[in-house]
């Protein structure tokens, strides 16, 4: 596998700080992808059926696709994609706000409003969102933050990165981005598990350098 592109954690903080500006939908869906490390069709097929605020967590079931301007949704390809995702604490508080403002949205609008898929993110009009729309709106937002652009794919990449990069076990990353198995982990991402091999090494070495010191 070659070297997936990553966004570092302060291009991530840099990252964030814009999103803050951006229209709702937008905001919670980058930081979803990033803290959460949801595929693209995962996330536009999100229902809140499937947000479980209480115990902070989201259901993957579905992805969204589209063939002839016809939105498709369907089960993902593998039983391991059909997987429940715990939430950081400020995320869950940020869905909390994003479901007031779309009740206050549905409030506003009263008949006119339509989401009949019950879904997280969609069009003024009720439909889903095309995923070209959003590859659109990620370059316009990367531009804006003085950001390298990767693709919004690479943003699974980067939730993996820093997971890695925290110690986690390749087994609990590899069950939460609903790989089919540990070595498709493994092997996407080689390198930065080395990486964070090699800070572990330096870790003991400063242990039984400490050691020796007394």
């Amino acid at each position: 596998q070659k070297e997936v592109e990553i966004y570092t954690n302060d291009e991530v903080m840099k990252l964030f700080e814009v999103l803050e500006s951006e229209k709702p939908r937008y905001k919670v869906l980058i930081k979803l992808a990033v803290t959460t490390g949801m595929r693209r069709g995962e996330l536009l097929a999100l229902k809140w059926d499937n947000v479980n605020l209480e115990e902070g967590t989201i259901h993957v079931k579905e992805t969204l696709s589209h063939h002839n301007k016809k939105f498709i949704f369907k089960e993902p390809k593998t039983k391991n994609s059909i997987r429940i995702i715990s939430l950081p604490r400020f995320m869950i508080d940020e869905l909390k706000a994003y479901y007031l403002y779309c009740k206050k949205t549905r409030f506003q609008l009263g008949e006119l409003y339509k989401n009949p898929y019950n879904l997280l993110f969609h069009t003024m009009g009720g439909n889903p969102i095309f995923a070209s729309t959003i590859t659109r709106r990620w370059k316009e937002i990367t531009r804006k933050a003085g950001l390298k652009h990767i693709k919004f794919h690479a943003l699974r990449h980067t939730s993996a990165t820093m997971l890695i990069n925290q110690g986690l076990p390749a087994k609990i990353i590899s069950s939460r981005l609903g790989h089919s198995n540990v070595m498709t982990t493994l092997n996407i991402y080689a390198h930065a598990l080395h990486e964070a091999d090699e800070v572990a090494a330096r870790r003991i070495d400063d242990i039984f350098s400490n050691e020796q010191v007394k």
